[in-house]
Parts: structure tokens; sequence; C-alpha cells
């Protein structure tokens, strides 16, 4: 009997030494240093806010789905711990999706992952005392209400098995994956954890089942380490990852940063004179004049659009002189993802010959599109007008309104947030108006508050404002201006419109789809009164021989598959 314990003992101890080297060998000198702004209040996937803190949160935790970085650079969708998934469409429109996971998944506590805490997970977001940050956006889930009454019996979710988990929504949702099997506030907690208290507040009371754990976070930094219980730990590239809360360009431009975000308008600025590279990041805002449709002289269409012909934005740009802020070219945001499938190759018959040498046509092959902004201008047919031929159309447009020259135009007031920045859009609009249509129009600057609230009561004339959103997609841009939605700041009503976005709203085709919302937009810019300015932009930078990094268009960083180059002379 002491012979076998002390041979299991033996073989244990073995076991243990070998893990022990094991693990100094796969935590090596790959450290990451990030700068991602302020500290966040809490680690907990189901409330943590702004992109610092959901970035932290997506190396810790896994969802169903992960982001990967594509082979064009772009962020993409990749089996995390489902291992594959179904998505089927019922007669009453409902989609179900059926994720089957992966075999062995653990915790960073060693126990087993399970179908049961996804349900759990899931199922406390909708918790009566501290629902879950963004929990409206999950509307489309069947049982959203009676889970809101209560009823969480009644949610459109269900395990059926250790490795199944299923959800049903109650219509089809484009960005469905991306957004609640792939983000932030679905990603996996267990509910041991959770019950034993101070869940997401420090390393002692977080267990993970991302490719790292938390080992430490205060008011400096929160570090990182891999994890040794994630399921594709090959796939790591840093051994270690710290996000400093507070971080300069100095850092960065010292070596002591290998990752900025947010960099200063004004350090930017040096750094285009200096020659020195950044890169700009896509902010899901743009900002935006609006023209009230149904407050004089904007209930005429002409003199709407007049008003946004008589916009020269390359003026405006330069005026701005930010780095940043780029010219917009529609409503929905660059960094916005298009959804549609690249063409499919169409075969000839079989029966058909082939052409003769020398009469192939040659057509460029059409590259994929990963930005619904890209397709949607390099769809445009229309030609370009130049800032001469532009100011020319205004004013023959104000005339047909009955305005010829100015004369007879009522009095007209813009109201804008009272910022620096959009101070000089107003005086720069101001005076454009008045140079192609010899309009007087009075600026006024208010408070944010102030003039959110005249925008939902329809108590304005004329305004400029950011027209943001949190989900990533077009519809989250064009569906608010269908007639009678509240977020129908111009009170437009075009039944074209509208048929378009409610069409886009139940197809299950994503192609037709995004052609839908492209064709939408259109409607949306040529009249409604709607005209995109400018899209906000984050500058950050990356050290120099990192590659693998993966930006969303939401600001969350992805440093998990970040790699360096080789070091020469290393074994």
């Amino acid at each position: 009997m002491k012979k076998r314990l002390w041979a299991f003992l033996l073989a244990l101890s073995v076991v243990l030494t070998a893990c022990g080297v094991e693990e100094e060998q796969e935590l090596g000198d790959f450290v990451v240093r990030a700068s991602i702004g302020a500290r966040p209040e809490t680690l907990d996937p189901a409330h943590v806010r702004g992109t610092a803190g959901q970035t932290v949160v997506s190396h810790l935790f896994e969802n169903l789905l992960r982001w990967e970085t594509g082979p064009n650079g772009q962020c993409t969708l990749a089996p995390g711990q489902a291992e594959s998934y179904t998505a089927e469409e019922s007669y009453d429109g409902s989609v179900t999706y059926t994720f089957t996971l992966r075999r062995g998944l653990e915790w960073s506590d060693g126990r087993s992952i399970t179908a049961q805490d996804f349900l759990y997970t899931w199922r406390r977001l909708f918790d009566a005392e501290a629902p879950a940050a963004g929990l409206s956006n999950l509307a489309m889930l069947r049982g959203y209400e009676a889970a809101m009454a209560g009823d969480l019996e009644a949610l459109g979710v269900a395990a059926p098995d250790r490795y199944t988990f299923t959800v049903t929504i109650e219509s089809p949702c484009a960005y469905f994956l991306d957004l609640f099997c792939a983000g932030v506030m679905t990603m996996p907690v267990p509910e041991r954890a959770v019950r034993r208290g101070r869940w997401g507040e420090d390393a002692d009371h977080l267990v993970t089942n991302g490719p790292y754990t938390l080992e430490s976070v205060d008011g400096e930094r929160a570090v990182l380490v891999r994890s040794g219980h994630y399921h594709d730990r090959k796939s790591v590239g840093p051994d270690q990852l710290e996000f400093l809360w507070e971080g300069s360009y100095e850092d960065f431009a010292s070596g002591e940063l290998d990752l900025i975000d947010a960099i200063p308008a004004e350090t930017l600025s040096l750094l285009n004179t200096d020659g020195i590279s950044w890169q700009l990041g896509p902010v899901l805002s743009t900002y935006t004049l609006l023209l009230n449709n149904a407050a004089e002289p904007f209930d005429n269409e002409f003199v709407r659009r007049a008003f946004v012909q008589a916009i020269d934005l390359e003026a405006l740009l330069a005026v701005l002189d930010s780095p940043t802020e780029t010219a917009a070219t529609g409503i929905v945001p660059r960094g916005v993802t298009e959804r549609g499938a690249p063409p499919a190759e169409e075969e000839p018959p079989e029966d058909d010959l082939p052409p003769l040498p020398g009469t192939e046509p040659e057509e460029p092959e059409e590259p994929t599109v990963w930005d619904f902004r890209a397709a949607g201008d390099a769809n445009r047919t229309a030609a370009v007008l130049s800032a001469e031929e532009r100011r020319s159309e205004a004013a023959r447009l104000l005339a047909q309104a009955g305005y010829p020259g100015g004369r007879g135009f009522p009095a007209v007031e813009y109201y804008y947030v009272n910022t620096a920045q959009n101070r000089l859009v107003a005086q720069t609009l101001r005076d454009q108006w008045m140079a192609a249509l010899g309009v007087s129009v009075t600026i006024r600057a208010v408070s944010e508050e102030e003039l959110r609230q005249q925008l939902l009561d329809g108590t304005y004339t004329c305004a400029s404002f950011p027209i943001s959103s949190g989900i990533n997609d077009a519809s989250a841009f064009l569906s608010r201006w269908g007639t009678g939605k509240v977020g129908n700041l111009v009170r437009s009503n075009i039944l074209a419109y509208d048929l378009l976005i409610e069409i886009a709203g139940v197809t299950f085709d994503t192609a037709a789809r995004e052609a839908y919302l492209h064709d939408a937009e259109e409607i949306l810019l040529d009249s409604c009164g709607v005209a995109p300015l400018f899209f906000y932009g984050r500058g950050y930078a990356v050290a120099s021989g990192l590659t693998g990094l993966c930006r969303q268009g939401s600001g969350i960083f992805h440093l998990q598959h970040l790699r360096r180059p080789e070091t020469e002379g290393t074994v």
C-alpha cells in the first residue's frame, strides 16, 4: 500500500514539475504595453462601459464567437467558445441560432464551461436590480418583454445539453452575431464566482475564460497574463498585456508604450509636420446639418436642397484644420461593416463554346469591400460638382423655391452645441449661405441638453448635431429617419425610404439588405434636409514591427494576435 502511495506521489511530482516547466516556457518576455483610456469602473462584461474597459474585458473573456485580424487587416468573426453554429429561419420570421460549444473548455480556475454558463449569463442581463448596460438593444430577443417583467423562463435562450446553446430572435438581425455573440455584454460569466460578491472588482474576484487572466489592477494599470486554460493558447502572441490608464505620446515615442489611443489633435498636427506616421481610427459618429421639414422655410424641398448644395465641405474642413475630422460622404460613418457578400463567380453553361483567343474581355477583379462607406461611395453614379457649380445650383434651387437672390427669405436661426469646433462650423456655414444664396442666418450656441431637447421636440428650424450609434451597422444610422420615428429629427416623410428600410429589416439575404440600405441613404441625402458634414476620428499609433492588430469600428482593440518581428540571433 505504501509503495503504491509513494509511486503515486512520485508520479504526481513529475507531472507538477513538468507543468511548472511548461508554464515557465510559455510565459516569455513578449510584453505589450498600451494606453487606451481611463480606468473602467468595473470589469464585469454586463456592466463595463467605454472602449478602454471593453478592450480589457475582451482579452479576459471570450464569447461564442471572437474577433480576429482578417487578410486585409479588418476585424473578422471567427469561432470562439463555439466551434460552429447554425441559423434556422421559421415560418413566422423568427430566427433560431444553435451554437455547438467546443469540448474541454475551462474557466481560469480549471472548472468546465458548459452551455448552462451561457444560459445563466443571458438571463443575468435582465437582473431587475442591475440590468445590463445597453440591454434595450436586445429587444429583438424572443421573450424580451416577459423577461423585463421578471419572467426569465420565457426568454428565448436554452441549453438543451452541456454543449448546445440556442438563441431565438423574433426577426432577422444582421448584426446579431457581431454585437451579441462576439460582443462584450454577453460574454459568459460563472455563476458561482458572481454570487461570491465583489465580482469584476479585482484579480481575486474574477474568473475568466479568455486568452488572458487578470494578474492585478490598480489606479495606474491592469496587468494581464496568458491563461493556461484557454482553448487556443497557440494563437496567443503577447505573454503579458499591460493597460495603462494614463499615457502620453512622449511615452510611446520613448518606447515605454507599444500602443497609444486617442492622441490629442495638437500632437497629431505636429506629427504630420514632422512626417511621423500614425493611424486614423473611425468613430461611429457623423456631425450632421439638420433642416426641420416641418418648419418654415425648410418645409420646402427646394429650400432644403439649396442649403445643402451651398455647403463647401472642402472649405469647411480647411477652416477646422483638424487631423481627425474628414469630409462626410454619407450619414453612415467610416468603420461600419459592409455585410454584403462578395459577388459570386458565374460559370458559363457547359454547352457554351470558349471565346476565341484574344477576344476575352479584360475585366478587373472586384475587390471585397468590408466598409459600408467605401461600398456606398464606390456605387455612386452621380457626377461630382465643383464648389462653384454647387453654388450655382444652390442659387437656382432657392430661386425655384420663390426666393431669387435670397429676396424675401425669412429669418432663420441655426443652433449648435457651444464648443469651439462647433462654433467654427456655424460661422463657416453662415458665411457660405450668405455668399451662395444671399440669405442671412443667425447662429446661436446652446447647451447639449437644450439642443437635444429642441431636436426631439421639433422646436427648431436649423441645427447641427452628431448622429451616433453604439451599434456597428448601417441600419442604426438609417432606420431612425423613418416616418413617425422618434429619432427622425428632421420630420421627413418619404414612402420610398420607409419601404426600403422596412424590407431591409426583414430580409435574410445580407447582400440584398445592404443594397436596400445604400439606396435608402441616397434618398435621405437627396431631399430630406439631412446633410452630413464630417466624420469624427481618433488618432492612434502602434509600435513599428508589431503586426496582427485588430481594431473594431467601435474603437475596441484586440491585441491577443499581435506578433513581433523575429529577433536575429535568438534560439
